[in-house]
């Protein structure tokens, strides 16, 4: 063996060590690639029509999502669909479902819009269809929109105060308010100003409503309707 050159087994040693970190790596390359691409294909497979707005109903039904999701609309619009980045525990009003998919409602801070979310990233939520009076009050929250419940003398009333806007373009911005006493029926309130007038229909999920108006609550634009969220009591 001349100077320098290197044993033939401990060659052979580093080649078997170099082969065997290889197959690592391999193998957790494979491992990593089993729990992705599940993930990737799932992504691709969401509904490529659009999830139709089906307006707010006086018996909602809402869920929330159990996991940091997406919501996916705009889907029959090119390039394709648009994606709403949801956080865990956020609220979704449930219209229907396509396969392991959900249609439902859903907004953050940029706005609201009828959206697909994977069926098993979210979970219905069951109200309490007998709650307190007492499980209405608080400031309530859509947007900067605002809503306060307050008791009255009669236990079994309940005095809103609100106040909603739309903004436009040029700075237009159109307001409504209201103001009345309501009485609650099991979960749900409702709210009226008289015929032809403003109505208010809502439905309690602990600290969510999900409310309908007849849009004759404001100026142009301004609605009532939605999902609210309890800031304080």
């Amino acid at each position: 063996m001349k100077a320098g050159d290197e044993p033939q087994g401990l060659r052979g040693n580093h080649e078997s060590g170099y082969s065997r970190n290889m197959r690592i790596r391999m193998m957790r390359w494979y491992a990593l690639a089993a729990l992705v691409l599940p993930l990737s294909v799932a992504a691709q497979e969401h509904p490529r029509t659009d999830c139709e707005f089906k307006g707010f109903s006086a018996t909602p039904k809402l869920a929330v999502t159990v996991t940091g999701s997406v919501g996916f609309y705009g889907c029959t619009a090119k390039p394709g669909c648009l994606s709403m980045k949801l956080e865990k525990g956020q609220p979704v009003v449930l219209f229907g479902r396509s396969a392991g998919w959900i249609c439902g409602y859903a907004d953050n801070k940029d706005g609201g819009a009828p959206v697909w979310v994977a069926a098993a990233e979210v979970s219905e939520l069951q109200p309490d269809p007998n709650p307190p009076v007492t499980a209405w009050l608080g400031t309530w929250k859509n947007s900067s929109n605002r809503i306060q419940i307050k008791a009255t003398n009669q236990h079994s009333k309940l005095l809103l105060t609100g106040h909603a806007t739309w903004h436009g373009a040029a700075d237009v911005e159109h307001s409504g308010d209201i103001e009345g006493e309501v009485t609650p029926d099991g979960n749900h309130i409702h709210y009226s100003e008289g015929p032809d007038a403003c109505t208010i229909d809502a439905t309690l999920f602990g600290n969510y409503f999900v409310a309908n108006d007849n849009d004759r609550c404001g100026g142009m634009n301004v609605r009532f309707w939605g999902i609210w969220r309890r800031t304080r009591k």
